[in-house]
C-alpha cells in the first residue's frame, strides 16, 4: 500500500541530521535540470528499490517524464522539483516534489525512493526545505526504507491505501454480514 506522511504537530521542519559517521559521506543535489546519466541513474535506482510485487516507488507519471529520451526535467518545464542523495559516485536516494494542487497554497507532494536507511534524514530534510514543514511525502509500500524511517524523523500516517484483488472469473460468493447486520 501507499503511506502519505506529514510532520507531526511540534515536530518544526528540522530534521535532525549527522555530520559524521556514514552520514558524512552522502551529498544532497537539487539540480534545476537532470542531466541523462542523473536520470540513468535514478532510473537505475527506481529498478533497484522496486519490490518483487513490480509496485514501482515511484509513480507512474513521474517515470513516464523520466523515461522519456530528451524530454524537459527542469522545474519549470516539468513542474516539479529533484532532489538527489548520493554515497559517493552512487545515486542512493531520489525524491520528486511538485506542487499538491494548482493553488500554491495547497503545498508539495513529494514521492522519493531510498536504498541506504543512513541517508533518510539528510534526503528528508532536503525535501522539506524544498517543500515547507506542510510537505507530504509519499512512502510506497509499507516495507520500503522510507516508509519504514519517515516516523522516526517525526511524520506521521494520514492515509494509507490498500489495493485488493480478487479473480474475476469466478463468481463472487455470497456476503457473511455480523449478526446485527440485516
Amino acid at each position: 500500500g501507499l503511506l502519505l506522511g506529514s510532520l507531526l504537530p511540534g515536530s518544526g521542519s528540522r530534521i535532525g541530521v549527522r555530520e559524521t559517521g556514514p552520514v558524512a559521506d552522502h551529498r544532497i543535489e537539487a539540480p534545476d535540470r537532470l542531466s541523462p546519466a542523473e536520470r540513468d541513474a535514478v532510473l537505475a535506482l527506481v529498478a533497484a528499490t522496486t519490490p518483487p510485487d513490480g509496485s514501482s516507488p515511484i509513480s507512474e507519471h513521474v517515470l513516464m517524464r523520466l523515461r522519456q529520451t530528451g524530454a524537459p526535467s527542469s522545474p519549470a518545464a516539468a513542474g516539479g522539483r529533484h532532489v538527489l542523495a548520493w554515497s559517493g559516485d552512487t545515486l542512493v536516494g531520489y525524491s520528486h516534489l511538485e506542487p499538491a494542487g494548482p493553488d500554491p497554497a495547497s503545498g508539495w507532494l513529494a514521492e522519493a525512493t531510498l536504498s541506504e536507511p543512513a541517508c533518510a534524514a539528510p534526503l528528508v530534510q532536503a525535501i522539506v526545505e524544498r517543500g515547507g514543514a506542510d510537505v507530504r511525502i509519499w512512502g510506497r509500500g509499507e516495507d520500503s526504507v522510507l516508509s519504514t524511517v519517515l516516523p522516526s524523523l517525526g511524520f506521521a500516517p494520514v492515509r494509507a491505501l490498500v489495493q485488493m484483488r480478487r479473480p474475476l472469473d469466478q463468481p463472487l460468493p455470497d456476503p457473511v454480514l455480523p449478526p446485527e447486520v440485516t
